[in-house]
């Protein structure tokens, strides 16, 4: 019956034992997933929050500014290239322009104890500088408001450093400032006294560069759309900077039409200047000349010589402004590296489609090659191919320039012929009135330009007037619309959550993985046949004599339970020899030794114990006992046998130290003076304890293996390897040398909560059912809170 109560109840208890390890991992996962959230609430909370800005912009084909208006119908189709206009927006002098426009010279920042926070336009104060004194820049200066009337300057970045207590509007100059501070309307006294700011002086160069390194261009799916975006920690100041850049943009766009516009009514001004000047020549010398003469009308037969001679002279000054035009195209052409402000034929009244034409292409080369310029390197792919065809159109149109030479040549001629006939047929008429003639037709003929540019500059004035711009905003920047981009706050306490289960999960596995410690009974029956002696809980006190100083701890009862397992093992024997082994050092096997030996000399048994492990003997230290003699001395002769066992302070406890230790342990213990010891003893004592060395590190206790009965082999949970199962399965097998091997589970941590304390599974129905104020130390663990949640972790 104690067997089947015994197997059913330590079933239980691993029923029990499982469940609640499920559950310490499971808190262990709680926490981790406590703790995972918790550091993702702080960087969400202290994390300087980054916010995405954009707006859009409609990018149109170019309107006709003036100078196409003046050549007539556009013989091409004329279409922006998306990527000129995205490297524009992303250049340096858009973005310095863009910058030269807000006020971005100063930052704001407040002092905090974690973060610092930036200011824009809601700083409680507002520095105030020269601008004809070249200020020292990305220099921090720290201030701290005193009062409303004062405040505190320091400047600890220079050597030496500055520290100097100002009145807000007074001046400050040295040699690397001049400034004054005034307070503004966002400035609350309750709130800013002694609060701690600072700011720093931003270059403009520098500045732009920032500005223009954080603007992202993006062309839409379909149509002519660009959107324009930029990261940054203030949301006003970005939505400020992206709508002025977008405004400096389509403003810049327009500028170059207009001035293309005003060269042209330039232009036209100018020979209007000198065409008034030759019409008032000539009417005044009309005038003199009727009055002079006294002529006023010509005669009707002389009428249509000199009409035809007004109109081929006529002819003859056009074809000599054209040629005029033509050589001005012709030096512009071999001295300009643009076309920006040229001259359109129509103005001189030349209506030439192929020249018209290839002006027109010329421009829109020059000016494809400039916004090309702003991005690509001077030895690109694409500039070369622009340079290439500006070379090609350029070289067409000298070609068309000297054909067009030689075509107004051939009509010159003819013209020049005509007249040379005409006025050899008018010589018959008076001089008088030939020269009145003569002087009529200059004027008729300037008085024809004069009206064509008139008209011409009323035209330009007009195109200059209603140019329009070609791109226009479809979204402005709103902080309606900004983006979070970082920090990430769901996707954060997302990735909390899973670290917060996957780090435990992988601990655990790991753990699993490379712990090759002995962690619970389950270890040793999986891996061994040995009987199980016995297990010995964890001892939190000092002293190693817990079954004597602690008669009614959960240790003392573990060891009752050993001790009663033991006699059911050598029932048969009257004289008991017990050796007592481990593996290694540090797994309790002289703490076993000396509580198994008190146990048994407890229950009215003369007991001795034998301090064997001669090379590193602890038992005379437990009992505050000398190490001068003892077994070693007396297997040398040195001493008698009553000369070396001890009593102990517990009765029917004797002691045989080990000695000083000698230089050849294993072969005192294999001389015959040893096992004559041992025989004399047997006679003397009821039970004898030995304890030898640890077996992995010298073979003493395999020596003695003969002269015992039955031989302990101790193990400490979370200590010892599970490596040290084949040797026990070894020594298992090997009967006839090591006679009945059992090994003990020492150290065994079990939380109170398992409701059996320590002592369970001790054998024949002994160590069930103790446990909540059964053993002296339930009533201290009661009330010691780190002590139960020590013991429900380490499981």
């Amino acid at each position: 019956m104690a067997e089947i109560q015994k197997k059913n109840n330590s079933e239980l208890l691993d029923v029990k034992k499982i469940f609640f390890k499920s559950i310490s991992k499971w808190y262990l996962f709680l926490l981790s997933i406590s703790l995972s959230i918790f550091v993702s609430y702080l960087i969400n909370k202290y994390t300087v929050p980054i916010y995405e800005i954009s707006l859009d912009i409609l990018i149109e084909d170019k309107k006709e500014n003036a100078l196409i208006n003046l050549l007539g119908k556009n013989p091409f189709q004329e279409k922006k290239d998306i990527s000129n206009e995205i490297a524009i927006l992303k250049s340096y002098d858009l973005a310095k322009e863009t910058i030269d426009s807000l006020d971005f010279r100063i930052t704001y920042v407040a002092s905090g104890r974690i973060k610092n926070s930036s200011f824009y336009k809601d700083a409680p104060f507002t520095v105030n500088l020269d601008s004809s004194f070249e200020q020292k820049t990305a220099l921090k200066i720290n201030i701290r408001f005193l009062s409303e009337k004062k405040y505190l300057l320091k400047i600890d970045d220079i050597k030496p450093s500055i520290e100097k207590t100002l009145n807000f509007g007074e001046q400050y100059k040295s040699d690397l400032f001049n400034f004054n501070i005034i307070l503004n309307e966002n400035f609350i006294s309750e709130e800013e006294n002694n609060k701690e700011f600072y700011f720093f002086i931003n270059s403009i160069d520098e500045l732009s560069k920032f500005y223009k390194s954080r603007i992202e261009v993006e062309k839409a799916s379909s149509g002519s759309i660009l959107k324009l975006s930029m990261q940054g920690e203030i949301i006003d100041k970005s939505i400020d900077y992206l709508n002025k850049l977008s405004e400096v943009y389509i403003n810049k766009g327009l500028r170059d039409k207009n001035q293309n516009a005003l060269n042209i009514i330039k232009f036209i001004d100018k020979r209007l200047e000198n065409i008034l000047d030759s019409l008032q020549n000539t009417e005044n010398e009309l005038n003199n000349f009727r009055e002079d003469e006294k002529i006023f009308n010509i005669e009707a037969e002389n009428s249509a010589i000199f009409e035809e001679l007004k109109n081929l002279k006529s002819k003859r000054l056009d074809i000599n402004i054209k040629f005029q035009y033509v050589d001005y195209l012709k030096n512009y052409i071999e001295s300009k590296s643009s076309f920006k402000d040229i001259m359109a034929p129509s103005v001189v009244g030349i209506n030439d489609v192929l020249l018209d034409a290839l002006i027109k292409k010329l421009i829109d080369l020059y000016e494809e090659k400039e916004k090309v310029s702003y991005s690509a390197k001077e030895n690109s792919p694409n500039l070369l191919i622009i340079n290439q065809n500006i070379e090609q159109t350029r070289k067409s149109f000298i070609e068309n320039i000297k054909n067009i030479i030689v075509t107004t040549n051939i009509l010159l001629r003819n013209i020049e012929s005509r007249i040379k006939f005409l006025e050899e047929k008018s010589q018959s008429l008076p001089i008088t009135e030939r020269k009145l003639s003569k002087i009529q037709r200059r004027l008729n003929s300037n008085d024809k330009i004069y009206n064509v540019l008139l008209e011409k500059r009323v035209e330009a004035k007009i195109a200059f007037a209603s140019n329009t711009a070609d791109n226009k905003i479809l979204n402005t920047a709103k902080s309606e619309e900004t983006l979070l981009i970082s920090p990430k706050i769901k996707k954060n306490y997302i990735n909390a959550l899973l670290i917060g289960l996957v780090l435990p999960f992988a601990f655990i596995l790991l753990r699993e993985f490379f712990n090759n410690n002995i962690e619970d009974k389950k270890d040793v029956e999986d891996n061994t046949d040995l009987p199980v002696l016995g297990y010995v809980g964890h001892n939190d006190l000092k002293s190693a004599l817990i079954t004597f100083e602690k008669k009614k701890s959960s240790i003392a009862e573990s060891f009752r339970a050993i001790r009663t397992n033991l006699q059911y093992m050598l029932m048969n024997k009257d004289k008991k020899v017990i050796s007592i082994t481990s593996t290694t050092s540090g797994e309790g096997k002289t703490f076993c030794a000396i509580n198994i030996a008190s146990i048994i000399a407890m229950s009215n048994k003369k007991t001795l114990l034998i301090g064997l492990d001669l090379r590193r003997p602890k038992i005379h230290f437990e009992f505050g006992l000398e190490n001068k003699i003892g077994l070693t001395t007396y297997l040398i002769g040195k001493n008698k046998l009553n000369e070396i066992i001890f009593p102990s302070k517990i009765k029917n406890l004797f002691i045989a130290v080990s000695g000083p230790i000698p230089p050849n342990p294993a072969e005192l213990i294999e001389t015959d003076k040893m096992k004559n010891f041992i025989e004399i003893v047997k006679k003397q004592f009821d039970t004898i304890i030995i304890d030898t060395p640890p077996i992995a590190l010298v073979t003493d206790a395999l020596l003695i293996a003969d002269f015992t009965d039955a031989n302990i082999y101790v193990i400490r949970q979370n200590y010892s390897k599970k490596d040290v199962f084949k040797l026990m399965n070894e020594m298992y097998k090997n009967k006839k040398n090591v006679k009945n091997l059992s090994v003990l589970l020492n150290d065994v941590i079990v939380p109170s909560y398992y409701g059996y304390g320590y002592g369970y599974g001790y054998g024949y129905g002994y160590g069930y059912g103790y446990g909540y104020g059964y053993y002296e130390e339930d009533a201290e663990e009661k009330n010691n809170f780190y002590q139960k949640i020590k013991n429900f972790f380490n499981l």
